[in-house]
């Protein structure tokens, strides 16, 4: 090696010792730039990676029980006109058919009275002849009453006569034939005051068979009027001819039904509830009606009776609905018509509500201390009705028989996404500003 390359060498190794300090110096210099320039990068809080369910507050809220039931629209006042005759009918109105009009007292029917009115004239005439043989009986037991007091005086004579031939007889100043002569007298006068009492006696039965007859003979006078005045047939109440059920010239009997009126002026539902709901109503509590399938129309009133007994087939108790007056508000409540009706419980208890929507398989989620717990709903009963301080506008909830803190969080939609123990960050649907950040709708 030469002492030129003795010398180059150490050159060398320190411009390489150089160069590389110079580059490190160049790259620190670079990297602290680089770091002190950099954008300042936002850290995202630990809860937003958390899902967020939608939640209700639970507590307890003051509700009136609810149960429903149906029933059917009947008219309290309708009538089914029977016959109460054997007879034909003989005239109609011309203007009756069904849904007519009419008024009580207006002829239905006209039924053919000739049989009945012959029936009336013999009664009558029987009578006229009863009476008369009444009078004759008066004459004859006047006659006999005179009758009778003269044959008392006879046989009173009589015995006066006999008394004294006894005396005459007895003083030896008398014949034996004398006493026998006016005792033979006194026995005579004797049996004609018994026959005339018979006579009397005979006379009262006679009445008494003629009064009988006079008071059959009138009940068939009164029964035969009767009847003729069952021929005109009439409506008993104010309404209208639901159906005409017979015609002109057809034989009708008695019980036989002619007609049906129906009035409109008083309505009454008979709602079949739970036997268990029993005890929580009572009368005067509000109830409300609509046909049944259609919300759309709605009857408020208050139950007016209640039925003693439950029916044990069904397991329900009738509760009645009574509408007074028909209105323009009423008119679609016709009889015959299927109801639906809501009774509301007089009594307001406080309970734990949830959405129904948010029972599945009878168990709720909710979220306590930040973690979804499952619990059995234990539903005690399902109501219908808005709530407004729960800030949801669902209509059917359901009354809860698990035991909430206050504070818990109802889930109100369940999703697989979250099960029992998982850490969630909860939505009160009540704030609806939190809503609009979070992005979740409602």
């Amino acid at each position: 090696m030469s002492d030129q390359d003795k010398i180059n060498k150490p050159l060398a190794i320190i411009t390489r010792t150089v160069i590389g300090l110079l580059t490190l110096l160049l790259a620190f210099g670079i990297a602290g730039y680089l770091t002190n320039t950099a954008p300042e990068v936002q850290q995202t809080p630990q809860d937003q990676h958390l899902p967020k369910v939608q939640v209700i507050k639970a507590a307890p809220v003051a509700v009136r029980l609810q149960w429903s039931g149906y029933g059917t629209a009947i008219a309290m006042d309708r009538s089914d006109v029977p016959s109460r005759v054997n007879s034909t009918v003989q005239f109609i109105p011309g203007t009756l058919q069904a849904g007519v009009s009419v008024k009580a007292g207006d002829l239905l029917v006209k039924l053919d009275d000739s049989d009945f009115l012959q029936q009336q004239q013999i009664a009558q005439q029987n009578i006229t002849q009863i009476k008369a043989n009444l009078a004759k009986l008066d004459t004859e037991e006047s006659f006999l009453r005179e009758q009778k007091l003269l044959d008392e005086a006879d046989v009173d004579l009589a015995r006066r006569e006999w008394d004294r031939a006894k005396d005459l007889f007895n003083r030896k100043a008398g014949t034996q034939q004398d006493m026998d002569r006016t005792q033979q007298s006194y026995l005579t006068r004797q049996r004609a005051l018994l026959a005339t009492t018979q006579k009397l006696d005979q006379l009262a039965n006679s009445r008494n068979e003629l009064e009988a007859q006079h008071q059959a003979q009138q009940a068939a006078l009164t029964r035969a009027k009767l009847d003729v005045e069952r021929c005109e047939i009439t409506s008993p109440i104010s309404g209208k001819v639901q159906i005409l059920d017979v015609d002109q010239g057809e034989i009708v009997s008695p019980g036989k039904r002619i007609a049906r009126i129906v009035s409109l002026d008083r309505i009454e539902v008979a709602l079949q509830l739970p036997a268990s709901a029993r005890n929580a109503i009572s009368v005067g509590d509000r109830v409300e009606l609509s046909p049944v399938g259609s919300q759309d129309t709605t009857w408020p009133n208050t139950i007016a009776r209640i039925a003693p007994e439950d029916d044990p087939t069904t397991r329900t108790f009738t509760v009645y609905v009574q509408f007074d007056k028909a209105n323009e508000h009423t008119r679609e409540l016709a009889p015959g018509r299927y109801i639906q009706g809501i009774v509301y419980s007089h009594a307001v208890e406080k309970h734990w509500l949830a959405p129904a929507r948010s029972v599945q398989a009878d168990q709720i989620m909710i979220v306590r201390d930040g973690r979804v717990i499952t619990l059995r709903a234990d539903i005690n009963h399902l109501i219908k009705k808005q709530f407004d301080q729960l800030g949801l506008d669902d209509e059917s909830w359901a009354i809860l028989g698990a035991q909430l803190q206050q504070g818990d969080g109802i889930i109100i939609t369940p999703s697989r996404l979250v099960s029992d123990g998982k850490q969630v960050q909860p939505v009160v649907v009540a704030d609806q500003t939190k809503l609009d950040q979070a992005g979740v709708s409602p």
